[in-house]
């Protein structure tokens, strides 16, 4: 039976079309946006954490503790080839119309220096300092430029370019000790210590050794490997982007149903049209159990396709997109689960929109499929009950949206969202109230500009529970868009309002 499912698919491509594209649409949403939001925070953590790149030992000290004497403890332990103190601060800077928010940190020694110069040369007083290519390209800035500090008076100068990128949320620059120390660094109140070993020695041994030594003057002191410390550190910085990955698959699911809506609309014309291939499977002794276990073996397959091609098209947008970001350069993070959850998801709901019609389309009597005229899909009225559900679901959620306007509450955006879930859901679901009278009055607006206008609107009148369910599809994606824009703009607005009341 498979097999003859997948001679199907292979035999009439087009017949299937729709189905995988708009399968392949959804998934690729669902796996882009995993591959996109991994590779972000895999990006940001790593950008964050420059000045350990090249170390091979991390010392780090607590708030609560103090880090005096450990550094001419840590550079007399055999084994210790350099060692620095990390520092980092962040300053906003400005150049024109422009401001970015630079993470500014020490230049670290030979043997611990991550990035290489492609312009210019290393900071060496306290008003100069070098940036990322990625961060000069932002700011328009080259070498011997003057960068200002946001709030403050004096300006640095740009002495120096890197070969390092900058994503979306960080950009990197480095400062010479000398800026730090008039900042109030001192090597006594380092967090941080980067530490890379000689040639030869054993990394853990050199990890028992410090804990010994370090311990004896600063009890709270931790040593671990930078490799551990660097993953620790991306790991938590990959959980903030959770807030992104799961608004991007919020939207992902609405894709998800516009295609599951999608498919159950061609399953239900392709079943149409192969009346007479139903009736002759069931006029040669298949039953009806039989016949729609080919036809959902059929969705499988398509579901199958669909969603692989979707999986490869997400990975193919993902590295564009962070290709354009920059975060490509820190390396492409492929989170598997997550892929394998995208490519069930989009089976699953292959074959769960193409059941109802296959179980209508498949629940008729040999002969009856055998007509040569195609039945036509009923009309029906709305029930009571759908009216008044959908009624409720329309005046509660317009009730919360006054709510969330005229009244200051801390929750207003709770408010706001539920009232939009209730409108969505009364509006979406009372589809079969107004979209068929909708229909007929844009027909009769049509009616008069021709023949084929004419004979569309007698086809969507016709069919009025599948124009329904396209114009409900409809309605979602464009839903989507105004949500984007809208939301987009309001936020806008609201850091704008915001700006102009503090500065």
């Amino acid at each position: 039976m498979f097999r003859q499912a997948w001679s199907e698919v292979r035999h009439h491509p087009g017949r299937f079309l729709s189905t995988i594209i708009a399968i392949a649409i959804s998934v690729a949403f669902l796996a882009g946006s995993a591959v996109l939001v991994a590779t972000e925070g895999q990006a940001q953590g790593k950008a964050m954490n420059v000045s350990l790149a090249e170390a091979d030992v991390v010392v780090t000290i607590p708030p609560e503790g103090s880090g005096k004497g450990l550094g001419p403890a840590i550079a007399s332990v055999a084994g210790v080839a350099t060692s620095a103190p990390v520092y980092t601060m962040s300053d906003v800077v400005t150049s024109g119309a422009i401001s970015e928010a630079i993470s500014f940190v020490n230049v670290p020694p030979d043997g611990l220096r991550w990035a290489s110069l492609t312009a210019g040369r290393w900071p060496s007083t306290a008003n100069e300092v070098v940036l990322s290519g990625g961060a000069a390209g932002a700011l328009g800035l080259k070498v011997g430029d003057p960068l200002a500090l946001a709030g403050r008076s004096e300006s640095v100068q740009v002495v120096g370019l890197t070969n390092e990128p900058s994503g979306l949320f960080v950009k990197t620059g480095y400062a010479s000790d000398a800026r730090f120390v008039a900042s109030g660094y001192t090597a006594d109140n380092a967090q941080q210590w980067a530490i890379k070993a000689a040639p030869g020695a054993s990394v853990a041994d050199l990890i028992d050794t410090l804990k010994a030594k370090l311990t004896a003057i600063e009890p709270t002191v931790k040593v671990a490997s930078a490799a551990e410390v660097r993953a620790t550190s991306i790991a938590h910085l990959a959980q903030d982007f959770d807030v992104f990955a799961n608004v991007l698959w919020a939207f992902a699911g609405v894709a998800l149903i516009v295609g599951m809506i999608t498919i159950a609309n061609t399953f239900t014309i392709t079943l149409a049209q192969r009346r007479r291939q139903i009736g002759l499977l069931r006029a040669v002794g298949a039953s009806g159990g039989q016949v729609r276990r080919r036809f959902l073996i059929e969705a499988f397959v398509l579901g199958a396709v669909g969603s692989l091609l979707g999986v490869a098209a997400g990975i193919g947008i993902a590295v564009g997109v962070t290709a354009w970001s920059t975060a490509l350069f820190w390396g492409l993070v492929l989170p598997w689960a997550q892929l394998a959850l995208a490519l069930g998801l989009g089976v699953l709901a292959t074959v769960v929109a193409a059941f109802v019609p296959i179980l209508r389309g498949t629940r008729v009597a040999p002969l009856e499929a055998l007509h040569p005229v195609p039945e036509s899909d009923e009309r029906r009225r709305a029930s009571m009950v759908r009216a008044i559900a959908c009624g409720l679901f329309v005046l509660a959620g317009a009730g919360l949206a006054t709510l969330a306007v005229v009244r200051v509450d801390p929750n207003a955006l709770l408010i706001a969202i539920g009232a939009g879930a209730l409108l969505s859901i009364g509006v979406l679901f009372g589809g079969p109230l107004f979209v068929p009278a909708l229909l007929r009055l844009a027909g009769r607006a049509f009616r008069w500009t021709g023949a084929v206008p004419r004979l569309a609107a007698d086809n969507a009148e016709r069919n009025p529970r599948r124009a329904t369910a396209t114009a409900t599809a409809l309605m979602l994606a464009v839903g989507l868009m105004v949500t984007l824009q809208v939301a987009t703009a309001s936020v806008r607005l609201t850091v704008l309002d915001e700006l102009s009341a503090h500065y």
